[in-house]
């Protein structure tokens, strides 16, 4: 009777202290620095309908995260070159993030040139690895809708691994 009394209160003790939350800073803190620093890699095409045939020219990759902002950079000959520079946000929930950047022809009036989109849905692996996937969609409001490149989208997965590095 005291070892089975003992032992449901040792099972109770244990789920409460396992149930305890943590604390709103040590929640973010450990899923921000999860996810935070660079991570290179390179991606493959999906291809399906509506699906832009894919570029020859996309190489490796690097992504850097830094809380609510990114860089992201591609590799143009022995270097990493920053794309879309200061236009990348980060929405991010634990383990997921969502880096995103929407850009038009600032010289034109709005509907009547291009608006283009990238973003970037993903998901820690493992400590040391991102799982990526990457949509584009480019709308060139200038051209008729039935023309070529009129509007497309460009999708492409793969798995990035953290890096360390000095610089972009």
């Amino acid at each position: 009777m005291r070892r089975s009394f003992l032992t449901r209160r040792a099972a109770v003790m244990g789920l409460a202290l396992a149930t305890l939350p943590l604390s709103a800073a040590a929640q973010t803190q450990r899923a921000d620095s999860d996810l935070n620093g660079a991570w290179e890699g390179e991606l493959v095409n999906i291809t399906g309908p509506g699906i832009a045939p894919p570029p020859n020219d996309f190489g490796p990759m690097r992504l850097v995260i830094d809380g609510h902002s990114a860089r992201v950079c591609m590799r143009e000959g022995a270097a990493f070159q920053e794309m879309k520079s200061d236009t990348f946000t980060v929405e991010r929930n634990g383990t997921n993030a969502v880096i995103s950047s929407i850009e038009s022809d600032g010289g034109s009036r709005p509907g009547t040139s291009w608006v283009e989109t990238w973003t970037f849905v993903v998901t820690l692996a493992d400590a040391d690895t991102l799982v990526v996937n990457y949509v584009r969609v480019v709308n060139n409001n200038n051209l008729r809708s039935d023309q070529d490149g009129a509007h497309f989208s460009q999708i492409r997965t793969g798995q990035f691994h953290r890096v360390h590095v000095d610089h972009v």
